[in-house]
């Protein structure tokens, strides 16, 4: 009997701890919405024509009240994010509910029609096309404003297409024979271009001997040298 009491009182305790440790959640909680609604009361006073919005949890471990606190500081954009699509909660945010999140953002439009509601999801999380279009259409018929949808970066990888790194590598090695064909070239010109040995003497030499032979047709000498400066021009 005695074991049965000091059992109960062992739970007593612990029941005890966590209720402070709920108290000290929910002060906390109520702490930081207050907080949040005095600051931007402070930058509507200071910068009377700046744009505010703000990004809130769902209030679910917090005072009733929460909600209305923040609104009634009147941010011109109040954000709460849905996150994934509803049958990815229990992995992607346990602990929350997806019809909690989107009663919240009705809540918003009940206490202030005028307010900008936003909200958003990630993707690649392992949803589908038709969930990620019915989460967007969702608080859109609840009178929202916005919807956006991003990404977490850090199970991005850097994929490269193995049909351009082809491309690349194909274009450097043509690269590479323009290169070698231009120095032949090159070569080539500038042995033609030679003021002794080139093309342009040759053909100086081949356009005098037929200037001759037009002179003179029956002249032998002549006739042989416009065979030998064709034959120049031929080799040069």
């Amino acid at each position: 009997m005695e074991d049965f009491h000091e059992f109960a009182e062992q739970v007593h305790q612990v029941f005890e701890t966590l209720n402070q440790v709920r108290d000290k959640a929910l002060l906390q909680a109520r702490q930081l919405t207050r907080l949040s609604a005095q600051t931007i009361r402070a930058i509507r006073h200071r910068s009377p024509g700046t744009t505010i919005e703000v990004l809130i949890p769902d209030f679910l471990k917090s005072d009733a009240g929460s909600l209305e606190t923040v609104v009634e500081a009147r941010p011109d954009v109040l954000n709460h994010n849905l996150e994934t699509v509803p049958g990815l909660y229990p992995e992607v945010r346990p602990g929350a509910r997806y019809f909690h999140s989107l009663r919240l953002l009705q809540r918003v439009k009940e206490l202030d029609p005028a307010m900008f509601t936003k909200s958003g999801i990630m993707v690649g999380l392992g949803e589908d096309r038709q969930g990620v279009t019915q989460v967007a259409r969702d608080p859109l018929l609840l009178g929202g404003a916005f919807f956006g949808m991003g990404t977490g970066v850090s199970g991005v990888t850097r994929a490269y297409s193995q049909l351009l790194e082809t491309q690349v590598m194909s274009a450097d090695s043509r690269r590479a024979e323009y290169a070698t064909d231009n120095q032949y070239i090159s070569q080539v010109d500038n042995g033609r271009a030679d003021a002794d040995t080139g093309l342009t003497p040759a053909l100086n030499q081949f356009f005098g001997a037929m200037q001759s032979v037009s002179s003179n047709p029956t002249n032998v000498a002549a006739r042989q040298a416009l065979r030998e400066a064709a034959r120049r021009v031929k080799h040069a």
